[in-house]
């Protein structure tokens, strides 16, 4: 049930209303975004909405039962907005977004409350943007307890003492570099590096300086004269003396585990468990 202000239960009384839609974006680094599909800026709450964008949503529908809801928000990309580099980057994965309507011209006699959720997929084409908006019962779709795997379904080097419980000592496998090298956005090479083959594959690297500081990939590849391969390319140029962070990397195998990390002891699979293939064999 919704609940409106007296100022809001008449102004949707009368014969003509003025409501204008708002969409109030917190993206994953704590940034706050408003906009609105008025043809002047609002301020809400003491937030600023802007009107400059254009967002166009589908139609907003509600169920009664446990599925989640979507909806497709649609704009464009603006320099010093919503850019395809931090799209890219991860910025808005995730990040809650909050639909409700106001009286424009009395934007602060109260709300109505269209929609509450997150963002899922964001899909870029020609100079917009299409984000998937979920609902909360994308929550309910997460699974709860363990999985029973060879592999270890814990996140490497955390411990939050519910799902990941890994006791690896990640200040001990973490090291600093610079780049040498440049293939291109997704390739780069640290001559300077002494590891072996495959040290860091699945490694979180961050970026300290250069175009993509404070920015995080994980690594797909790694050979022993230095060369890197991101998962995916980084939203900005990679330029020689860029210098970074990263982890070596887990794949989730007991033996890595027990050699690499010495953390044996925490792994969370069961790599002696007969599988499907020891289960159908003949005696």
């Amino acid at each position: 049930m919704k609940t409106l202000t007296p100022e809001m239960q008449a102004h949707i009384a009368e014969d003509v209303t003025r409501l204008a839609t708002c969409w109030r974006l917190q993206r994953t680094d704590g940034g706050i975004m408003g906009f609105t599909d008025h043809d002047r800026d609002l301020t809400v709450d003491g937030e600023p909405y802007c009107a400059c964008t254009g967002m166009t949503p589908t139609n907003v529908t509600s169920s009664s039962g446990l599925a989640v809801d979507n909806l497709d928000v649609e704009s464009v990309l603006e320099d010093n907005r919503i850019t395809e580099a931090d799209i890219a980057g991860g910025l808005y994965d995730g990040a809650e977004i909050r639909i409700f309507q106001v009286d424009w011209q009395n934007p602060d006699d109260g709300k109505i409350n269209l929609r509450r959720g997150t963002i899922g997929n964001i899909t870029i084409a020609d100079d917009g943007f299409v984000a998937e908006q979920r609902s909360m019962m994308q929550a309910l779709q997460h699974p709860v307890g363990s999985v029973v795997s060879p592999s270890c379904p814990y996140e490497w080097g955390r411990d939050d003492g519910v799902r990941n419980r890994c006791q690896a000592c990640t200040a001990d496998f973490l090291v600093s570099g610079t780049v040498t090298g440049v293939t291109d956005w997704q390739v780069f090479q640290d001559t300077g590096r002494t590891e072996a083959d495959r040290w860091f594959a699945y490694g979180l690297l961050t970026w300290q300086t250069g175009n993509n500081a404070g920015k995080r990939m994980e690594v797909s590849r790694y050979l022993a004269d230095g060369t890197f391969t991101l998962f995916q390319p980084m939203p900005k140029a990679v330029q020689v003396g860029d210098t970074y962070q990263v982890y070596a990397g887990c794949d989730k195998a007991f033996a890595t585990c027990r050699d690499k990390f010495n953390a044996a002891h925490s792994f969370g699979g069961y790599p002696h468990l007969p599988g499907n293939d020891k289960a159908f064999r003949y005696a």
